[in-house]
């Protein structure tokens, strides 16, 4: 398995960290890959968004975030914005795939962007719809939900 691998420039938290969102990174993907594979590993990629944990220095870009966060710099994502992080996760997938990757790993420990979202400590950005589409309503009481990993292996098989 590989380091967590940023899914979207935004999304880098770390100098060296991999990318999987540029499609310019295919061939060299799919050279680890193949290592991977030739010394007898099932070959995955942890894939990943720093959300509060990225880093502006490294992207160029502001924080993206859950929610607002003075603290840290980060900009509450538009409903757009995830539908785009979540296409960048889709995409990474595919890339990987691609690549000759047996499976992915989504990453949401370690205060990434997925585990933010989970950790649910504040309430939702207000332009975001709450409830059966009612932007009105209360927002959901926070869960307590651990942040977790969610894994894909590819098959062949149709």
């Amino acid at each position: 398995m590989t380091c967590v691998a940023h899914v979207a420039r935004e999304g880098q938290g770390f100098p060296g960290q991999p990318g999987i969102w540029p499609d310019r990174h295919g061939e060299g993907l799919a050279r680890l890959a193949s290592a991977l594979r030739a010394r007898g590993a099932v070959a995955s990629v942890q894939l990943d968004h720093g959300g509060l944990r990225a880093d502006p220095k490294l992207t160029g870009m502001e924080v993206p975030a859950p929610f607002d966060d003075p603290e840290t710099g980060g900009r509450a994502l538009s409903a757009a914005e995830i539908e785009r992080v979540a296409d960048a996760f889709a995409a990474a997938a595919a890339r990987a795939e691609q690549a000759g990757f047996d499976g992915v790993e989504l990453e949401a420990a370690h205060g990434d962007l997925r585990g933010q979202f989970l950790k649910a400590t504040r309430a939702p950005p207000a332009r975001m719809e709450r409830g059966p589409g009612r932007a009105d309503a209360p927002p959901p009481r926070p869960r307590r939900a651990a942040p977790g990993r969610a894994a894909a292996r590819f098959s062949s098989s149709a």
